[in-house]
């Protein structure tokens, strides 16, 4: 074990070098903003085409194809997270970054207080959230600071960068994890990490200054080592847990709503220690588990409290009714229904007319909230998305049906996915505005999305006279190399 953690370790620590160093050769100060978008996306191709040549060579070498495949798409996911990163400024394709100013109440303000020193003195707007994000970044400052050939704010924002889209590139190695506690072959695995790989939100994660990577990349921890703990109840792994809803809620208190999956399965397992004879040592864990988890996960909301009477579960509320309103619909209309008319035209979300939650979802997955360049193959992502979510919720239904592995998965893992479809519904039914629907409240749910489709491949495998099934899974491996084609086209070009 301690070789494998030893491994990791540098495996994430030379991730981590390499974002920054990326990051340092293509600052704005060292190239002009009208040169660097091109520069980066051709170097993007030229990366792709490198990695792409190499494992076609390797496959030739008839090694271990599906090992050399699977390397392969990580790498290239990897390069579409840094690539769109280092093109991206700061100030586009941006939630509540607010201005470039300490006084601007957004996450740019909340990274710049910290830069001083200090916690905000309010929780006006975003200065409401825990502060790990924003720490983080504001330590990113400090350590790159000294190599940055321009200090000015915008430059120092723009190092902000960098903790997402690290959190974005981990999050698609942890799935990979995931996938491995699950004991997924790597065909199946194959299928489910190019799904994350090349899913364009994922990308826009990484180009964010604001704390939604980084919680989802603890969301991601909380699932896996909720496995792997369940499956081999180490101390490790209930410090990894303990860890990851701490500082989970430590960046975004949402990633608390997790405890109902993590606690179902501690309680079980707690019922299969006692009946073991074991129970006095799981309580004993679950006691550690409590003394790092809890102080990390509620010190700032209980700061908060105390200094501005806020709410534990307090959420920023936005007021009136504008454009953006959508609470006077009906919920048939903004969870239901779809229309098909609006699949393609427009391509992309307006969050003054678009209300309904289910397109909503299938374009901001792809873009966002966002307008962009390239029509075609907008369109075409656009169809080919819509394909692989109605064959995904099929392969969760065939998941629920035919599964025939622990119980607890067959239960546990079709629970979670739902836990983050009520979440979403109950935070816009509670704050009944479009910018409520953006995909980026409920990115968890296609990785979770994605191993189903990936146990489900493996159930079909098994039914080798089943043509039909077959056929499915096929048609899906086939859409799904058409999208990521498409995905990598719009996003080193965009």
């Amino acid at each position: 074990m301690k070789v494998t953690v030893t491994n990791k370790i540098k495996q994430y620590s030379i991730l981590f070098l390499v974002i920054w160093i990326a990051f340092l050769l293509t600052s704005r100060g060292n190239i002009s903003s009208m040169n660097i978008t091109s520069t980066v996306q051709s170097f993007m191709k030229l990366v792709i085409v490198v990695i792409i040549f190499i494992g076609s060579f390797l496959l030739t070498q008839k090694k271990n194809k599906e090992e050399i495949l699977l390397q392969t798409v990580v790498l290239i996911g990897l390069t579409m997270r840094i690539g769109y990163m280092l093109y991206t400024p700061c100030t586009i394709r941006q939630h509540d970054l607010g201005l470039l100013s300490i006084q601007g109440g957004g996450h740019a303000g909340y990274i710049l207080h910290l830069l001083e020193g200090r916690l905000p003195s309010s929780n006006h707007i975003q200065y409401y959230h825990p502060p790990l994000f924003h720490a983080l970044a504001a330590g990113m400052i400090k350590i790159t600071r000294p190599f940055l050939i321009s200090n000015n704010i915008e430059q120092l924002i723009e190092t902000a960068k960098i903790v997402s889209c690290y959190a974005s590139c981990l999050i698609l190695l942890m799935t990979k994890e995931i996938c491995k506690a699950l004991n997924l072959k790597e065909r199946a695995t194959l299928i489910v990490v190019a799904q994350i790989a090349f899913l364009p939100n994922f990308y826009l994660l990484a180009g964010r200054i604001n704390n939604d990577a980084l919680a989802i990349f603890f969301m991601i921890l909380i699932i896996l080592y909720t496995i792997k703990w369940y499956e081999a109840p180490k101390l490790f792994y209930m410090i990894a847990l303990a860890l990851g809803f701490g500082l989970g809620m430590m960046t975004k208190l949402s990633v608390g709503m997790l405890a109902l999956f993590t606690g179902s399965i501690m309680l079980l397992k707690l019922i299969e220690s006692i009946k073991q004879g074991r129970g006095i040592g799981i309580l004993k864990e679950y006691v550690f588990f409590g003394v790092i988890a809890i102080p990390l996960a509620l010190w700032y909301p209980i700061r908060n409290y105390i200094c501005f009477k806020q709410p534990l579960m307090y959420v920023y509320e936005l007021t009136g009714k504008g454009e953006d309103y959508c609470g006077n619909l009906s919920f048939f209309q903004r969870f239901i229904e779809f229309d098909l008319t609006r699949l393609l035209s427009p391509i992309y979300n307006n969050p003054h007319q678009d209300k309904a939650a289910p397109m909503y979802l299938l374009k901001g997955a792809l873009f966002g909230e966002f307008s962009m360049r390239g029509q075609i193959v907008a369109q075409l992502l656009i169809i080919t998305h819509a394909i692989l979510c109605i064959a995904t919720l099929v392969a969760i239904g065939y998941f629920v049906i035919n599964y025939r592995g622990k119980l607890v998965w067959r239960i546990g893992l079709p629970s979670v996915w739902t836990l983050f479809y009520i979440a979403y519904i109950g935070f816009n039914i509670r704050y009944p505005y479009t910018c409520t629907m953006d995909y980026r409240y409920i990115v968890p749910t296609a990785i979770l999305g994605a191993i189903f489709v990936g146990i489900t491949s493996e159930l079909i495998e098994e039914k080798e006279q089943d043509v039909l099934k077959r056929c499915y899974m096929k048609g899906f491996i086939g859409i799904m190399v058409v999208f990521s084609l498409l995905s990598i086209s719009m996003y080193c070009n965009v």
